[in-house]
């Protein structure tokens, strides 16, 4: 296995304590109507692929409560793999990865003959567009 550390983020070190997934949940349901700024970090479980973004998620359940996903935007998702050399879903499961971002409750809605309906549950996410403030180890 190859052992490399690739340091993504433009400025120094990054000084404040990043939050774990259970942490960073805990304080986004502490004020849900706000999003929680802060750094976040996570061991990749799973990586998901849509059309327009790429997900970094900390559980393999992708539905669990307590999944912590870090959303890459095309071009991010592009930048990172062009710094990685390999596809993202291929170089990133089992790796720590560190952000610095707003994390988000996002409302996910259940649809039902194509009408959407709240379901009341929530993913906790922080979208990246910029790499300037990610560190992958």
């Amino acid at each position: 296995m190859m052992s490399v550390s690739i340091l993504l983020a433009a400025t120094a070190p990054q000084a404040a304590a990043a939050l774990p997934p259970k942490q960073a949940i805990a304080r986004a349901d502490a004020e849900p109507g706000k999003g929680v700024n802060g750094t976040f970090e996570m061991r990749v479980a799973v990586v998901a692929r849509t059309s327009n973004a790429i997900y970094l998620n900390s559980s393999m359940d992708l539905s669990s409560p307590g999944n912590l996903v870090f959303r890459l935007t095309p071009e991010a998702a592009r930048q990172l793999e062009e710094k990685l050399g390999m596809r993202i879903d291929r170089a990133l499961i089992g790796r720590t990865v560190r952000v610095k971002g707003t994390l988000e409750r996002v409302p996910l809605a259940r649809t039902r003959k194509g009408t959407a309906r709240g379901s009341g549950r929530v993913r906790y996410e922080v979208k990246i567009e910029s790499l300037d403030d990610v560190t992958v180890r």
